[in-house]
């Protein structure tokens, strides 16, 4: 019985493909981003040489902030400048780079916009029991990593004022 049901599922699955049209097109797809679980932001930076903006990716919620850079290997971060992590409340939690395979730079920045501390990471070996954690010298809001190589194109200090901004959350920080 069983060998029954299977024959006439694979002959009806057969003349399923054999009815299609010569004339279909092949759509192709792009892989999965590892970025498609991810939201985007704008992070503004105000200094003594004036106002950039930088895209970068937004890690709002509990699950994108333990994932985060994790795995990537890319340092273009496809485009972006680097990752923020927002919190809903000011913390003092550090960051650890286990699984992360690109050195980055981390700024965290508090509820006020000031830079709180910076500090560079270095990748965790996957096969370590454990894993340096990198904390700020003080409360913090926000965080921002960009690869370390990328460093010079950010251009953030202690005396730089970050504003995090996002469709997804209200403003964030004060203009």
């Amino acid at each position: 019985m069983w060998a029954r049901r299977v024959g006439v599922v694979l002959i009806l699955a057969g003349s399923a493909c054999a009815g299609s049209s010569p004339s279909a097109t092949t759509v192709e797809t792009s892989p999965p981003s590892m970025f498609d679980r991810f939201g985007v932001a704008t992070v503004v930076v105000r200094d003594r040489d004036g106002e950039r903006r930088l895209d970068v990716w937004l890690a709002a919620d509990d699950e994108q902030r333990q994932r985060g850079l994790m795995e990537v290997i890319d340092p273009d971060l496809e485009g972006r400048a680097g990752m923020a992590f927002w919190f809903d409340a000011p913390t003092r939690g550090g960051f650890w780079m286990r699984n992360t395979r690109i050195p980055l730079t981390i700024v965290f920045v508090n509820d006020r916009n000031a830079v709180v501390s910076i500090a560079d990471m270095v990748p965790c070996p996957d096969t370590a029991s454990s894993c340096p954690v990198t904390r700020p010298t003080g409360t913090y809001q926000w965080a921002l990593e960009v690869p370390t190589d990328r460093w010079d194109e950010v251009v953030i200090d202690l005396t730089s004022t970050l504003v995090l901004e996002a469709d997804d959350l209200t403003a964030i920080g004060s203009s």
